[in-house]
């Protein structure tokens, strides 16, 4: 009986432990499937944004962060 209830109990360990190898197997399988597609999308150009600022100069850059920031502020955000 002892035999049996160790054999139940190793079998319930594997059991437990392969279950958890695969899943991590497929947690890291999809994350490489994922960066592989992020590595396969075409890469867009930065968009440029421009704003006119209060005392009448331009900004353009990459971000509105820190825009007109020496001109008194963004008075308007122009169109692309």
């Amino acid at each position: 009986m002892k035999k049996l209830i160790s054999a139940f109990m190793i079998a319930a360990v594997c059991a437990v432990g392969s279950a958890a190898v695969a899943q991590t197997t497929t947690t890291k399988q999809e994350a490489k499937k994922s960066g592989q597609a992020t590595k396969a999308a075409p890469k867009t150009a930065t968009a440029t944004v421009t704003a006119t600022c209060k005392d009448g100069t331009t900004y353009s850059g990459k971000t509105k962060k820190g825009a007109c920031s020496k001109h008194g502020g963004v008075k308007s955000w122009d169109k692309a």
